[in-house]
C-alpha cells in the first residue's frame, strides 16, 4: 500500500469521525432545546427531518395545533350562532308569508261571497230595473289596493306586480271583485227626499193629532142632521169638513207665526209645533201656508154659503176668531179668553151650524147637544196652559190658570171633566142620547191619574209629557157620544115641534177658533 492511499484512508476515517460527532451533537441540541421557542424548534426539526424523514414526532406542529384549537372552536360557535339567527329569521318570515296568505284566501273567499251576493241579487231584481255590473278600479279616495304599498307590504312580496313577477309576465288589471253603480233610474232622488221632508214639516206644522177635536163636532151634528133629515147631503158635508180642517190648521200655524213673532215661542217653550224653533220651516213659509189655507176654505165657503149676508158674517167671525187668537193687536188668547171661544166657536158653532147646514133648520135641541164637546175642546187648551203657567206670567201672556194660580187651577181641572159627565148623564136622562154615551165613565180612572200628577208634581213644565192622557180622555168620551147620539131613543125629536114652524137658516161654514 503506497503513502498516498494510507493518507486517503486517514483522511476517510477522520471524516466519517467528524460525521459521528456531529450527529451527537445534534442529537443533545434537540434533547437540550426542548423547550426552546415553537420558531426555533421548527428549525432544527426541518434540518433534522431531511434525514430522519416523518417518522419521528413534531413537537411544534403540536403546539401548533393547540393554539388554533380555541380559535377553531370559538369559530365554530359562531358559525352554529349565525345559522341559528339565519335559521329563526328565515321562520319569522315564513310565518309572516303564511299569515299573508291565509289573509289573501280570506279575501278570496268573501269576493266570491260577494260575486255570489250579485248574481242573486240580479237574479232577483225586476227586470224593469237594471243593474250596471262592471270591474272597477278602486280610486286612492276609497282606500282601494290602488293606493301607494308600504314597507311592510313589500317586505312580505306584496309589492307591484313589476316588482315581485319581473317584466316577462303580463300584469293582471283586473280588480279583485266587481263593483254595482245604480242606475239613474235607481239612485235615490234628492228631490224627492226634500219633498219628503217638507211634507213632514207642514204636516207637523198642522198637528193633526188635534183634528179630532173638529171631525168630533161636525159628526155630531152630521149624525143629528141625519136622525130629523130625509137627505143627509154627505157630500155637503165632506165640503165642510175640508174646509173646517183648513181653518182648523190655519189657526195652529197662525198661532206658531204670532207667538214666535213676539218672542213667546223659544226654544225652551214646550207648546206649539215647533218647527220654526227646530228650523224646520221659516216664518215666511208658515205665512205662506197660512194664506193658502185659507185661500182655499174661502173657496170651498163660496160652495156651501153662496150669497147669503148671514153666513158671510159667520165666516168673518171664523176668520177673525182663528187669527186674531194670538195676533196682534187684539190677541185675545193673551187675555184669559182663549178657552170661551173655543167654546163658542169649535163647540156649539160647530155642531149647530153643521146641523143647519144640513138640514136648513135651528133646533134647540143640537145646542143642548154641543154642550159637552164645548166644555171637552176647552179642557184641553185649559191643561195645555197648565205646563206653561209660569213662563206665560213672565212673558205677559194672561191665561185662565194664570189668573186662579195653581192650587185653584188644580181645582178647576179636578172638577172640569166630572161636569163633563154630567151633563152626558143629563142628556141620557133626557133622551138625547143612548145608553151607549155612557161608557164615556170609562175614562174615570184617567181622569184620577191626571189629577194625581198634577197634585203630586212640584214643577207643573212634567205636566207636558202627560198630555197624551187628556187627549185619550177626550177621544173615549167623544166616541161613547157619537154612538149615544147614534142610538138615541126613537121616541125622542131632535126637530122642532110639528107647531112651531121650522126656521130656515142660511147653512154656515163651521167656525174654528183658537190652535190647538
Amino acid at each position: 500500500m503506497s503513502e498516498d492511499d494510507l493518507h486517503d484512508r486517514d483522511g476517510h476515517d477522520a471524516n466519517e469521525e467528524h460525521d459521528a460527532s456531529e450527529g451527537q451533537e445534534t442529537n443533545v441540541g434537540l434533547e437540550t432545546n426542548e423547550g426552546a421557542p415553537p420558531a426555533a424548534q421548527e428549525d432544527l426539526q426541518g434540518a433534522v427531518g431531511q434525514e430522519e424523514g416523518d417518522a419521528a414526532p413534531r413537537p411544534a406542529e403540536e403546539a401548533a395545533d393547540t393554539a388554533e384549537a380555541p380559535a377553531q372552536t370559538e369559530a365554530v360557535s359562531a358559525e352554529d350562532a349565525a345559522r341559528t339567527e339565519a335559521d329563526s329569521a328565515e321562520d319569522g318570515v315564513q310565518t309572516e308569508v303564511d299569515t299573508a296568505e291565509d289573509a289573501s284566501e280570506g279575501i278570496g273567499k268573501d269576493a266570491d261571497k260577494a260575486a255570489s251576493d250579485v248574481g242573486e241579487a240580479i237574479a232577483d231584481a225586476p227586470k224593469e230595473r237594471k243593474l250596471d255590473v262592471h270591474w272597477a278600479p278602486f280610486s286612492e279616495e276609497e282606500g282601494s289596493a290602488d293606493a301607494p304599498m308600504d314597507s311592510e307590504d313589500k317586505a312580505l312580496g306584496m309589492a307591484d306586480d313589476d316588482e315581485s313577477l319581473g317584466d316577462s309576465q303580463p300584469k293582471d288589471d283586473t280588480p279583485p271583485f266587481p263593483t254595482l253603480e245604480k242606475t239613474p233610474s235607481q239612485a235615490p232622488s234628492k228631490h224627492g227626499e226634500q219633498i219628503l221632508e217638507s211634507v213632514k214639516a207642514w204636516i207637523q206644522a198642522s198637528r193633526p193629532s188635534y183634528f179630532m177635536v173638529t171631525l168630533f163636532p161636525l159628526l155630531l151634528g152630521y149624525i143629528a142632521a141625519d136622525r130629523v133629515s130625509l137627505h143627509s147631503r154627505p157630500g155637503m158635508f165632506v165640503l165642510i169638513l175640508i174646509a173646517s180642517v183648513l181653518v182648523h190648521a190655519a189657526a195652529n200655524m197662525c198661532n206658531d207665526y204670532f207667538e214666535d213673532q213676539s218672542g213667546v215661542d223659544t226654544r225652551d217653550s214646550l207648546g206649539g209645533s215647533r218647527v220654526i224653533q227646530e228650523g224646520l220651516l221659516t216664518a215666511e213659509d208658515l205665512k205662506r201656508g197660512i194664506i193658502v189655507c185659507y185661500l182655499v176654505a174661502f173657496i170651498l165657503a163660496i160652495f156651501i154659503a153662496g150669497m147669503h149676508p148671514t153666513l158671510w158674517v159667520m165666516i168673518l167671525f171664523a176668520f177673525f176668531s182663528s187669527v186674531f187668537y194670538v195676533a196682534p193687536p187684539v190677541k185675545y188668547g193673551h187675555r184669559a179668553l182663549g178657552e170661551l171661544m173655543v167654546f163658542l166657536n169649535m163647540g156649539v158653532i160647530m155642531v149647530v151650524g153643521t146641523f143647519i147646514a144640513l138640514t136648513g133648520k135651528c133646533d134647540k135641541n143640537v145646542v143642548a147637544l154641543s154642550l159637552p164637546p164645548a166644555f171637552m175642546v176647552a179642557a184641553i187648551l185649559y191643561f195645555q196652559s197648565l205646563p206653561e203657567i209660569d213662563r206665560d206670567k213672565e212673558v205677559g201672556k194672561l191665561t185662565l190658570a194664570g189668573i186662579l194660580g195653581k192650587e185653584a187651577a188644580a181645582l178647576v181641572y179636578l172638577l172640569w171633566w166630572p161636569f163633563v159627565w154630567f151633563l152626558i148623564l143629563f142628556l141620557y136622562l133626557t133622551g138625547h142620547l143612548g145608553g151607549v154615551a155612557l161608557f164615556s165613565l170609562i175614562a174615570i180612572p184617567l181622569h184620577v191619574v191626571m189629577v194625581m200628577r198634577i197634585y203630586q208634581s212640584n214643577d207643573w213644565v212634567s205636566l207636558d209629557h202627560s198630555g197624551w192622557i187628556v187627549k185619550v180622555i177626550y177621544l173615549i168620551t167623544a166616541l161613547a157620544m157619537l154612538f149615544g147620539a147614534a142610538f138615541a131613543p126613537e121616541s125622542h125629536s131632535l126637530a122642532l115641534p110639528a107647531t112651531a114652524p121650522a126656521v130656515p137658516v142660511t147653512p154656515p161654514v163651521p167656525v174654528v177658533t183658537g190652535p190647538l
